[in-house]
């Protein structure tokens, strides 16, 4: 289950940022290597959402997932605002990645508690180990927390307690300490959505989005060429209702001879 959280395709990782103390965006942590964020409640009304929110849709009527969503008092698609996911080294020079998830909305604590329990999920510290979330003598078993009704956390359970820790102390400082963070004030701030990440050091992860080697596509070639030349690579998207206005930009940096 934990293992699947690591495909969340990047196109579900975008948002406008908002800072503040204990929200999702403040709980990055500080070595992120890709980040991203979705805006929901912004794109809940647009015509231009639609297709965002038709899998959701389609999951929440079918079959154990459906009751799961109806136990647990929770409808995704109205529920979650901001949808934060973040990926980041086990360790400084490893390929193995800690994903985190955020969200942040209206969540039904006890009731959410009591269908995980139901489903074999284990309380501890705070949190619940996940059931059958590990995969392999390398991971860590899969976690969840809901530090309150309106915050919940979902990724291996080191993250999960690394997440847990920083909301106690007020945040992480990633926005203004991490050189990826700075980066993100070169994004759009009316974005709807945005992804942003470290080419070089997402791509040593195993789990997180890597440029593509090589393509028979003239033009996918020259760009993923193009990409391999860059540190810093973001998109993001603005929805004005009617349009969707994307944007990126990508840093190199060159060595002086």
């Amino acid at each position: 289950m934990f293992r699947r959280l690591a495909l969340v395709p990047l196109a579900l990782v975008f948002a406008s940022l908002a800072f503040a103390k204990g929200d999702a965006v403040s709980l990055i942590p500080n070595d992120a290597v890709t980040v991203g964020v979705i805006h929901l409640a912004d794109l809940r009304n647009s015509p231009l959402s639609l297709t965002l929110f038709q899998q959701t849709d389609t999951v929440s009527v079918d079959g154990d997932a459906g009751k799961f969503l109806s136990e647990a008092g929770l409808q995704p698609t109205k529920d979650v605002d901001v949808l934060v996911i973040s990926a980041s080294p086990r360790q400084n020079l490893g390929n193995e990645g800690e994903i985190l998830v955020a969200a942040e909305g209206r969540f039904n604590v006890d009731r959410l508690t009591k269908a995980l329990v139901s489903r074999g999920a284990v309380k501890k510290n705070g949190y619940l180990i996940l059931p059958n979330s590990k995969n392999g003598s390398n991971d860590q078993a899969g976690a969840v927390a809901f530090p309150d009704s309106h915050l919940a956390l979902i990724g291996s359970e080191s993250a999960v307690i690394e997440a847990l820790d920083s909301r106690a102390h007020g945040g992480t400082t990633f926005l203004s300490s991490s050189g990826l963070g700075r980066d993100i004030a070169r994004i759009d701030p009316h974005a709807s959505a945005f992804a942003v990440f470290d080419v070089a050091r997402a791509a040593r992860l195993s789990h997180a989005p890597h440029v593509p080697a090589s393509s028979s596509n003239d033009h996918a070639s020259q760009l993923a060429s193009a990409l391999k030349s860059m540190s810093t690579v973001a998109i993001w998207a603005t929805d004005t209702g009617d349009s969707l206005k994307l944007g990126g930009f990508g840093i190199a940096h060159f060595l002086a001879i």
